[in-house]
């Protein structure tokens, strides 16, 4: 009759009980394996120790509460409001008086004073061309009443004489 083997007749694995594998026989041609890396409670390699000056970090005080989430349709944190075109864009005024002051020139002056004025009550962009158009329209009223002096001055000013 057999006896069934004992736990000292079990063959171990040399892996699970912390020993070495043999080492392979030396004339296999091929290099020694590397060594087993150190196990995790090994202190590090010398040389690399940890570096000066880092401690615990400050403790913090107790976080903020938080406090009630916003209501429904109300904008969260961090999120623009839709739809509210007067806190935002170029001021509609100060483009349609720059088109203006190329077409009729009071009309220009005009509309761009009224857009300046707006653009300082409200954070509108703009104010660059309210003021151009305030400039272009100043010089082309002045080139215009130029232009007419001039040739009433040249109508009037003719030659005079029989034929005319």
């Amino acid at each position: 009759m057999t006896t069934p083997p004992g736990p000292d007749d079990q063959p171990q694995d040399p892996w699970q009980t912390g020993q070495q594998p043999p080492p392979p026989p030396p004339g296999d041609g091929q290099p020694p394996p590397p060594p087993p890396p150190p196990g995790y409670g090994q202190p590090p390699a010398p040389g690399y120790g940890t570096p000066p000056g880092y401690g615990q970090p400050p403790a913090y005080g107790q976080p903020p509460a938080y406090g009630q989430p916003p209501a429904y349709g109300q904008p969260g944190f961090g999120q623009q409001p839709y739809g509210d075109p007067a806190s935002r864009g170029t001021n509609t005024l100060a483009i349609i008086a720059l088109v203006a002051s190329f077409i009729c020139s009071p009309a220009g002056i005009i509309m761009g004073f009224i857009a300046r004025g707006q653009i300082k009550e409200r954070p509108q962009g703009g104010a660059g061309l309210a003021l151009a158009a305030i400039i272009i329209g100043i010089l082309s009223l002045v080139l215009g009443i130029g232009l007419f002096a001039a040739g009433a001055m040249v109508g009037t000013t003719g030659p005079t004489g029989p034929g005319y």
